[in-house]
């Protein structure tokens, strides 16, 4: 298991303390501090990341006839939300409950004391190795839909919501990168024209 990002918390020691201590960010976006009660890199890890679940854990969770996933737990108070699916998403967890089987969770894993998933990054990197796809973290999926939602026009206190963020200035992250969108989208319509004006030249 990797070390947590800074967007999981941080694990760090204590001077005259055996045990790996943790902060993080609670579902009401409090910053919280306590010990993981364990010396062990691993099981401390597994602690912080047990805080919250940014993924849905339940099958029940998930509404395929109203096309939303109710995420009960985050580090702030508005990532605890309903969030709409689109086709494929209803297509995908319909698939992904088929597959579960017939237990209560939507990630199931026999080998782990909860029944469940706790980390999806070791599955993250299996999946992106098998579609033959170069590593990146599943965080960055986050910049990527933020970013393809502006660039196509959906007004920015949408996209807010759509993040679950309640402050507007996410977008300052982005901003450089809707920049270069904006470029690629006009050397295409450069290479358009020029491709245009070939033709007519031909004729």
């Amino acid at each position: 298991m990797a070390r947590p990002s800074e967007h999981d918390g941080v694990l760090y020691r204590r001077s005259g303390t055996k045990f790996w201590w943790m902060w993080y960010h609670d579902r009401v976006g409090k910053r919280r501090q306590e010990t993981t009660g364990t010396s062990d890199w691993h099981e401390a890890q597994k602690k912080l990341r047990e805080r919250y679940r940014p993924w849905p854990e339940a099958k029940d969770q998930v509404d395929l006839r109203n096309a939303v996933v109710w995420i009960p737990d985050s580090k702030t108070s508005n990532g605890v939300a309903e969030v709409p699916l689109t086709e494929l998403a209803v297509a995908a967890f319909r698939d992904q409950i088929r597959i579960a089987g017939d237990g209560p969770y939507l990630f199931p894993n026999d080998k782990n004391p909860t029944g469940h998933q706790t980390t999806l990054k070791t599955v993250w990197s299996v999946t992106l190795r098998r579609a033959g796809f170069p590593y990146f973290r599943i965080y960055d999926l986050r910049s990527t839909y933020a970013t393809r939602l502006s660039a196509g026009g959906v007004a920015d206190e949408w996209v807010t919501q759509l993040l679950r963020q309640g402050d507007a200035k996410v977008f300052k992250k982005y901003s450089q990168m809707k920049l270069q969108m904006k470029r690629e989208a006009l050397q295409k319509l450069n290479r358009r024209a020029n491709e245009a004006a070939d033709l007519l030249q031909t004729e």
